[in-house]
């Protein structure tokens, strides 16, 4: 009997595992219960990767959404505006480089805002600005209920006599020039910065029919506009 039994066990297939690469006697499916839990183990790391994805701290802030641009019009023309950190090129249009969110750019001293706008079908620079934030301290009363990590407040008056208005959306905020930023802390309680922000460059591009380049406005941190034209 035993020497049967151990011949049906000789004549068994011998297969080797597709996921682990071992041999196993009578396997026969090509898997074992090692890549099933080998599999089950890949599923839940690339479950996790995504769970810690969405759960960036910026994600809850004071934006609905981490926002790559606003949509405004300029001229009549219906634009979509991007922030980047800088900008490359010894000649217009310069090429802007290094994007980031509407929600980093604000947050810095500096940013750019380039202006992409539709003409006759086709998207082109339109408008760069090199933006200026100067920040000082808000030393008036704060609101007791801030509902996020980060919010922002309207302001009238200016510097020491600075009063907050209401709250600003995000995209609210790429209108004024002066808002208050504040921002909770587990330990200090909340911070508030009142923000002035100014444009200190500003290159207003004009193209012909045939998409060609033909003059460039140029405005400094004065407001002095000087112009370049462009043969074609």
């Amino acid at each position: 009997m035993k020497n049967r039994q151990h011949g049906r066990a000789d004549r068994r297939v011998i297969l080797r595992c597709e996921v682990c690469s071992v041999p196993h006697p009578g396997l026969r499916d090509r898997t074992c219960k090692k890549s099933a839990i080998i599999g089950v183990i890949g599923l839940s790391l690339v479950a996790l990767a995504a769970l810690l994805a969405y759960w960036d701290p910026k994600n809850f802030s004071g934006f609905d959404r981490q926002m790559d641009h606003i949509e405004r019009d300029l001229e009549g023309a219906a634009c979509e505006v991007y922030f980047f950190e800088s900008w490359s090129g010894y000649s217009h249009p310069v090429r802007p480089i290094h994007p980031q969110t509407y929600e980093e750019a604000i947050r810095k001293l500096g940013y750019y805002r380039a202006w992409f706008c539709r003409a006759g079908g086709e998207a082109r620079l339109a408008m760069f600005e090199g933006i200026e934030q100067r920040s000082t301290a808000y030393l008036g009363r704060l609101p007791t209920d801030v509902a996020y990590e980060t919010a922002y407040f309207r302001v009238t008056g200016t510097d020491d006599e600075a009063q907050l208005g209401p709250v600003l959306r995000p995209p609210e905020i790429f209108d004024v020039q002066d808002y208050v930023s504040v921002t909770r802390t587990p330990t200090s309680g909340p911070v508030a910065t009142l923000v002035h922000a100014r444009a200190r460059l500003r290159y207003r591009y004009h193209y012909g029919s045939n998409g060609a380049l033909t003059r460039v406005e140029i405005t400094n941190a004065d407001g002095v506009v000087k112009e370049l034209t462009y043969e074609r």
